[in-house]
């Protein structure tokens, strides 16, 4: 039998004995009626342990709805089980064992995940408050890490509660709070690899790594994953184009992708394929790069890649992501952007978003681009080369200004002379007709007598 014992100050306790022992279940403040309702359940939970019986619907149902310092105290009494609170590493561990995650991915994050428990410890999730976020995206930032870099982390972080918060473990996502803080870096200041600069990066490369650069940067392949898993069935010279195998995009019902095979691309690859040994499977031969099961995870090619850089005299702080989003710019020039997204392997809206570039070239051709005038247009006529002039790039000291003179129509210096027609400036003379002198103009609508009608005599 379990008795409530009042106490001074309007304190309760539940004395009841288990296991041959005395024990007391301290409640603290509270009214009669709480403290005799926790005995009853009290007595339950000892006639269940007793014979083995299930406990009644009403205390099963009350034992869930426990506080969790009420039930820390019938753990030590040994009355209900040891609750299993899912830590912070389980819920690591949650994640890296779900199927749906790449073997790549959980390579990339494994890192990250170990950081995360290492700053919050192996504590319980609902312990995890948002100032720990707080001080958690601080750590990253004192770290010298880039803004790109601390918003990929503290994205992962949230990921792995939010997947919490949807198994009904956790209340509230504290990493909620930080999300205005994911930054993606500075889109504007992106590099673009000229193409005489990748030239000059191929003059230094190795076969293997010569094949993987102009992969990267004349068809857009993103490496290592797509370049070094490129086969030579998948390679159609004849046709001009590459069937590309892609990990990332596998689990979005997109394993694969055709991507056009422009000319220098042909080039290099009719070289690689003339120099290629007997039964050669892999286009890209970097075996040292692959795992056994001929997969790319966990390999580290920029290293090698920085030192053909420096050997080469040009620089690129990303240089793969740099490769593609070059070739899907040059694309975006000359092609429509659907007929790019779908050779890059991405939405219309990631490209705008990660990958398309503004160049000095755009620049200069917006410079030099002038409207087209005059019935020849049309209205649906669209900026082209066939209207910019050649760009001068003498400087301030070049003949440039002289050649704008020379456009501009000369001064009148003389009341003898008269411009009947109008002057075309430079070497556009795209005029209307209607526009010319004495052309349906009312004056040539009256006859010479006035309106009235010739009269004969």
């Amino acid at each position: 039998m379990a008795s409530v014992v009042n106490d001074s100050n309007g304190r309760r306790r539940v004395q009841f004995e288990f296991d041959g022992k005395r024990r007391t279940l301290r409640l603290g403040k509270c009214d009669q009626r709480t403290a005799r309702l926790v005995a009853a359940h009290v007595e339950n939970l000892i006639a269940a342990r007793a014979t083995g019986q299930p406990l009644p619907a009403p205390t099963a149902a009350w034992v869930q709805t426990l506080g969790p310092e009420l039930r820390r105290k019938l753990e030590r009494c040994g009355l209900v089980e040891p609750e299993r609170r899912l830590t912070v590493r389980g819920l690591v561990e949650r994640y890296m064992s779900r199927a749906d995650v790449r073997a790549s991915t959980k390579t990339a994050r494994g890192c990250w995940a170990r950081e995360l428990v290492d700053f919050l410890g192996d504590r319980p999730i609902e312990t995890v408050q948002p100032t720990d976020a707080e001080r958690f995206r601080d750590y990253l930032i004192a770290r010298g890490l880039a803004g790109a870099t601390v918003g990929r982390r503290l994205k992962f972080a949230r990921q792995l509660f939010r997947q919490a918060v949807l198994s009904g473990g956790l209340a509230r996502n504290p990493f909620d709070v930080l999300a205005h803080n994911f930054k993606e870096g500075k889109l504007p200041d992106r590099d673009y690899a000229r193409a005489e600069d990748v030239e000059r990066l191929l003059e230094v490369c190795p076969p293997a790594w010569r094949v993987l650069v102009a992969l990267a940067r004349y068809a857009g392949l993103r490496c290592p994953s797509e370049g070094l898993l490129l086969r030579w069935r998948d390679v159609d010279l004849p046709g001009r184009r590459l069937t590309v195998t892609s990990p990332k995009t596998a689990n979005v019902g997109k394993p694969w992708r055709l991507v056009p095979i422009v000319p220098r691309l042909a080039e290099l690859l009719e070289q690689a394929w003339d120099a290629a040994p007997e039964g050669a499977e892999f286009v890209v031969e970097l075996p040292q790069y692959r795992g056994k099961s001929d997969n790319w995870v966990g390999c580290n090619m920029r290293t090698q890649l920085a030192r053909l850089m420096r050997r080469a005299g040009v620089f690129w702080r990303r240089p793969f992501r740099v490769f593609r989003s070059s070739c899907v710019t040059d694309w975006a020039r000359a092609h429509p952007i659907h007929a790019v997204a779908a050779w890059a392997g991405h939405t219309v809206a990631v490209a705008g978003k990660h990958y398309l570039t503004v160049t000095d070239e755009d620049f200069a051709r917006a410079a030099r681009w002038m409207p087209p005038t005059g019935p020849a247009a049309g209205i649906d006529a669209a900026p082209g080369d066939a209207l910019l002039p050649p760009l001068e790039t003498g400087g301030a000291n070049s003949d440039s200004r002289a050649a704008q003179k020379a456009a501009q129509r000369h001064p009148e210096t003389s009341c003898e002379i008269r411009q009947d027609e109008p002057q075309p400036v430079g070497e556009y003379a795209y005029f209307l007709d209607a526009a010319r002198r004495n052309l349906l103009l009312h004056k040539d609508l009256v006859t010479p007598t006035g309106f009235e009608p010739v009269s004969r005599p």
